[in-house]
This record gives C-alpha cells, structure tokens and sequence, in this order.
C-alpha cells in the first residue's frame, strides 16, 4: 500500500515497537529538461518540479501510468519515422475471438528496445523485461538516547545492481524498545498460558511457553509490561460494526499495545491486526500405508470410523 512520508512520520509516532516501511525513490535525471520536454512538446510545469504541490499529490501509480504513455507514444513514433508501421483493424475487447494485430510483436519488441525518461526517472527494459533502474529506500524508526523520542531516518537504498547499500545491522534492535512499558492481553490456554499456583504465599502469576517467549524478549529488547488476561478468555470473534472480542478486542480498541498466546492467524483476523512471523507451529497428519493394486483402497477418514 502506498504512503506518504507524513503518513509514515504519523504511523512512527503512535505505533509500538519498530517500523519498517519499503519505498520506491525516483532519481531526478542529470538534465532537467528531460523532465519538462518530449519530443519537443511540453508538458505541464507541474510535473517538473518535484517539490511541486501539485506533483506532490500525484501517486505512484498515477506516475507509472503517465511514463508507461510516453513509453507506448515513443514507440508509435518510432514505426512511423521508421515507415515499418502496421495497418490496424479494428479491434473489439467484447468479443471471445479477435484476430490479433499482425505488429503486436513487432511493437512489443520495440516497447522493450525503447528508452525514455519519465516522471519515475530513466525507463528501460532488459532481456527479462525488467526495469534495471528502479531503486527503493528502506526507512526505519529508531528511539533517541532517552527513549522517548521516535524519529523516522532512512536505513539503505537498495536497487538491482548493487543490492542492499546502508546500515541495517541487528544492534539497531537493541535499544528500540528500551524504557518502554507495554501492556500486553493474553488468554488462558495451556500448555502457551497457565496461571501458577499460590504456593507458599506467593501471587498467582502467568506461566508458560508464550510467557517465556515474552520474558526473553523483554531481557533482549529492554522493555517492561504488563500482562493481563482478556476479560472473556477468547482470542476474539468479529462482532457488528467491526468490532471484535476477546484478545483482538483489547489490541483494536487501543487497551493494549500487544497480544501474545497460541493465535490462530486467519485471513479474517489479519484484516484487523499485524501479526508477527509465527514462532511455532502445530499440526496433525495422518499417515496411510501405500496400497498395492490388487489391495482395496484405503479411505483417508477410516481411522476415525468406529471399530
């Protein structure tokens, strides 16, 4: 999804924890008037000044769509100047069966041979039909020396040629989190989340696999939390209004900063919610002996069939 660098520093500010965001840059070119003029045509001022208000509001899309015509009328331009243009029936998009234009090849190959620059910069194709001059920053969040204050910087810049070029080391996770106090929502559900016995006058407190996870990331991240249990024990059901119960509930109306137990990640629920990359997985399988041609098939439910 597109964003805008004001939406990014927004995102920064009220997000928990660390933010990566991947965008595509677009150099300015070594001449300015490449950007301004097309075969001696000009275009609108707008589109030659990147600090323009009105380029600013353009999206990427929209900047893809305007070189991707400048690309294809070059092309045109080309045949023509060339004399090796192709005569064009008319073409329906309604009906199943239409006879292809007999220069679609030709102009395909000259699409690809083609070289012009745009409003994304230089635009060309090689033998795999990708554009080898596209180039991506990656921006991360980071906590200043008090631990308070995020600010957003740019990591590396990473295009086909040269790879990944900057400073994306894992140190940059160390201090991130550190001062930091996250409330945190769980559910019951052994052997992930139990609650301890009271044992010699000790208070009942979390126990268990996802708890130890959570600890281990507290020693290494510096941070501190709470955990609290969900009011209704559930990892959360969608409600009316898109509104949710349980463990997702608590995380989407903001009374917790992040949830941690054995979550089933659904499509449903990752409309709603980020979830991290899984840290373990369950699953069951059923193991058939291979049948042998003059044997009876063997049905994949009959272990569950009654004796």
């Amino acid at each position: 999804q597109e964003v805008s660098l004001v939406e990014v520093q927004e995102l920064a500010r009220v997000s928990v924890g660390r933010l990566t965001v991947l965008r595509q840059v677009f150099p300015a070119p070594r001449d300015p008037a490449h950007r301004c003029e097309r075969d001696g045509h000009h275009v609108s001022p707008a589109l030659c000044d990147p600090q323009d208000p009105a380029y600013m509001t353009l999206t990427i899309l929209s900047l893809y769509i305007y070189d991707s015509v400048v690309l294809l009328t070059t092309a045109f331009h080309q045949k023509l100047e060339d004399r090796k243009w192709h005569s064009m029936a008319s073409l329906s998009c309604l009906k199943r069966w239409t006879k292809p234009w007999n220069g679609g090849h030709s102009m395909l190959d000259v699409i690809r041979q083609g070289r012009v620059w745009g409003l994304t910069g230089e635009l060309q194709f090689n033998e795999l039909g990708v554009n080898p001059n596209v180039q991506f920053e990656v921006l991360g969040t980071s906590y200043a020396d008090g631990g308070q204050e995020k600010t957003v910087r740019r990591l590396a810049l990473w295009d086909p040629k040269n790879g990944l070029n900057g400073t994306l080391r894992d140190r940059l996770l160390e201090n991130n989190l550190k001062g930091v106090t996250l409330r945190v929502v769980t559910v019951l559900d052994p052997p992930f989340v139990m609650m301890s016995d009271n044992v010699l006058g000790q208070p009942k407190r979390f126990v268990g696999f996802a708890v130890d996870v959570l600890e281990e990331l507290s020693r290494h991240l510096g941070f501190t939390y709470d955990l609290y249990q969900a009011p209704d024990n559930s990892y959360g059901r969608p409600g009316p209004g898109g509104s949710w119960s349980g463990l997702l509930g608590e995380i989407l109306h903001k009374r917790a900063d992040v949830g941690i137990g054995a979550v089933t990640i659904t499509p449903e629920r990752e409309s709603v919610v980020d979830f991290t990359k899984r840290f373990m997985d369950r699953g069951v399988a059923i193991m058939l002996r291979e049948q042998h041609h003059h044997q009876r098939h063997a049905d994949l439910f009959s272990c569950l069939a009654p004796f």
